[in-house]
């Protein structure tokens, strides 16, 4: 007789979710108000470390998890990208308009449906391709002909943040299907903020 399935935790991932973008709009904040008297790296710095605090106790009561990893060179690459996400998200959050920056990250989607095809083989139905392109055409008339001009660098920093956080996530999907023989190719399911792909 199969197991039952165990029931959704909705209210649990729900809060999480709630306070994931509490801390996030808190953190962006700060680097609005903070990011041009300080350098990107060192602010990721003081985030990164302050992270590894809340994370500690996680880690040394996980450590048997990370005995035996076949995929360290993945693992590695995806800290590098996010690393590199992090550092040009706080310099463009700095130069732009949070809009704008905001308006730009919903490209995220369409480049990890981009990459999905091409890297890990999904199928993705016309219809998506479909709202990809109106996304795209949302996102240029938000930025409009001639903001680069006036943002330049700060719109360089924000097509980093979408080439090199989507590679992240498609490292992080990747490492699920290495160390996870149950899961297959065009399987999973994507989530991205701020929009959200289902293959």
């Amino acid at each position: 007789m199969a197991e039952a399935a165990p029931a959704p935790r909705n209210l649990t991932g729900g809060a999480w979710l709630l306070a994931d973008m509490g801390l996030n709009i808190t953190a962006l904040s700060i680097v609005k108000a903070l990011g041009l008297g300080y350098p990107a790296v060192q602010l990721v710095f003081l985030r990164a470390a302050m992270g590894l605090l809340v994370m500690v106790p996680f880690l040394v009561s996980g450590r048997s998890a990370f005995q035996g990893l076949e995929d360290r060179g993945l693992h590695a690459l995806r800290v590098a990208l996010s690393a590199i996400t992090l550092t040009a998200s706080f310099y463009a959050v700095a130069r732009l308009p949070l809009a704008l920056f905001t308006a730009l990250m919903f490209t995220r989607p369409v480049v990890t449906m981009v990459m999905a095809r091409g890297l890990l083989g999904e199928r993705i139905a016309a219809r998506r391709w479909i709202g990809a392109g109106i996304a795209l055409i949302g996102v240029l008339i938000a930025v409009r002909p001639g903001a680069a001009a006036v943002h330049g660098w700060g719109l360089a920093a924000a097509g980093i943040v979408v080439l090199t956080g989507t590679g992240a996530v498609i490292g992080s999907t990747q490492t699920c299907l290495v160390r996870n023989g149950s899961l297959h190719v065009g399987s999973g399911t994507v989530n991205q903020k701020p929009g959200v792909m289902t293959s």
